[in-house]
């Protein structure tokens, strides 16, 4: 008598949704909302299919963050408040996997290295203080796996968290998080870097966002490495000015003293840069990883590669 029971609670399971497809983010519009001032977040970790070269190519299924009401993106929502805010976190986890949430803590001391762990269909909720000003990542990555070893379905797990000055001016900046993808192994078991897949806010070369600016323009960007690998980031025609460096656990602010020229700043995974330049002439001037593996064509997805597509 039991078994016909059983069987129409079976049938009366929703049947699971079509994948999101994931959109790239260029970290121009903050998440969240504001109120009593209190940041709230209400961010999702999901699956999406991920078309990079795209959408008519081959694509990968990746964990990506969202936030609630809006679709996943790579990288995942900006995060940016004034120093000394609340920030309060919802996040749900709509996958199958257990991960650890990096970085969405407190910026003092050792409180940097907290984590977060989401099991599969749970959610947590906690509240933590922008404290100190700067430029930071917030990851996630199955526990015990290290930023250096997001390497294949949690690669695109990434999200700028960016702290502005107390009071004064927000300034007028842009964002690029850096990040790369391996959807393949050797048959040691170590990631298959002829497979690997390079971006900068979630779009691969050549389809890398264009910047404009005028002659005389002082440019701020904030430059995170989320990727497994160092990047010589190197400006043609032009120095810029370093005035800060961190990683996603702390970042420095650098005095007038302190700050220095450069044409080529070494980032490696986790860290982050502040730069200024302006342009004394016009022209088209390239910003790149100054390693020559680097900057070759990225490669096809999934069974293109396997075929020699391109």
């Amino acid at each position: 008598m039991l078994l016909p029971a059983v069987v129409l609670a079976l049938l009366m399971l929703p049947a699971p949704g079509p994948t999101p497809t994931v959109a790239t983010h260029d970290n121009r519009l903050p998440a969240g909302v504001t109120r009593d001032g209190t940041l709230r977040l209400d961010l999702e970790i999901v699956r999406g299919d991920w078309y990079p070269n795209g959408a008519d190519r081959a694509g990968a299924n990746v964990l990506v963050f969202a936030e609630r009401g809006h679709g996943p993106t790579t990288p995942g929502p900006l995060v940016r408040a004034r120093a000394g805010t609340s920030i309060a976190v919802s996040m749900h986890n709509t996958t199958d996997d257990t991960l650890a949430i990096h970085g969405l803590t407190s910026k003092i001391g050792l409180a940097a290295f907290d984590s977060v762990v989401v099991l599969p269909g749970a959610s947590r909720s906690w509240t933590f203080i922008a404290e100190t000003e700067g430029s930071y990542l917030y990851w996630g990555a199955r526990p015990g796996t290290p930023l250096a070893e997001q390497l294949y379905d949690d690669a695109q797990l990434n999200g700028a968290l960016i702290v502005d000055p107390a009071t004064g001016a927000i300034p007028a900046d842009r964002i690029m998080v850096i990040d790369s993808y391996t959807d393949g192994k050797l048959p040691n078991g170590d990631p298959d870097l002829d497979r690997e897949l390079l971006v900068v806010n979630g779009r691969p070369w050549p389809d890398t966002e264009r910047l404009q600016y005028a002659v005389g323009d002082s440019i701020r960007w904030r430059v995170l490495n989320a990727s497994v690998a160092p990047h010589p980031m190197h400006l043609h025609g032009f120095y810029f000015r370093v005035d800060g460096r961190g990683d996603w656990r702390r970042d420095t602010l650098y005095s007038d003293a302190e700050r220095r020229m450069a044409v080529t700043e070494l980032l490696k995974p986790g860290q982050s840069m502040h730069l200024t330049w302006s342009p004394n002439r016009p022209g088209g001037w390239l910003f790149h990883c100054h390693l020559s593996y680097h900057v070759l064509p990225n490669p096809p997805l999934g069974a293109e590669f396997t075929n020699g597509d391109s």
